[in-house]
């Protein structure tokens, strides 16, 4: 499998995750805050949000783990994170 931009995806149009995998968010000058939405399998669960700022710490990265059947949504529209998934 290979890595799914998630930029285009809203909270009217999640993504499921195919595997299990992580979720990164790479903020930058140019995007400058990312927030990605992540849902639980039955949407029984809490809705987690991963973040990066780039005004806070130059060139963030942060990632994490998610399973199969999530789902998943930018809440910023400007890009910058990704899926990578275990094969």
């Amino acid at each position: 499998m290979e890595t799914v931009n998630l930029s285009s995806y809203t909270q009217s149009n999640k993504y499921t995750l195919p595997s299990d995998g992580y979720i990164q968010a790479r903020a930058n000058s140019n995007i400058p805050t990312i927030m990605v939405a992540i849902e639980g399998k039955n949407n029984d669960s809490p809705t987690f949000y991963l973040s990066a700022d780039w005004q806070t710490d130059r060139f963030a990265t942060n990632s994490i783990y998610v399973k199969k059947g999530m789902h998943v949504y930018m809440i910023s529209q400007n890009g910058g994170a990704s899926f990578y998934p275990i094969s």
